[in-house]
């Protein structure tokens, strides 16, 4: 009989905050689609939605701070 060990733990990957902002920009210009770039970047299509999602957020927060 063959079993499946359970619960074996996975290591995470990290990524560099440089790394993030490279693939999230890259998603924001829609140049390639989001799968295109998850091949490019060897990462899973959501993680690119997500990390293109916190940058709008953020630079949206940016520029509403900023007084005229």
């Amino acid at each position: 009989m063959n079993f499946e060990k359970r619960g074996a733990k996975v290591k995470r990957r990290r990524f560099f905050d440089g790394f993030k902002a490279k693939v999230a920009l890259e998603a924001i210009k829609e140049q390639k689609t989001a799968n295109e770039l998850a091949q490019e970047f060897a990462i899973h299509v959501n993680q690119i939605n997500l990390w293109k999602k916190q940058l709008l957020e953020a630079a949206s927060k940016v520029l509403s701070s900023i007084k005229d």
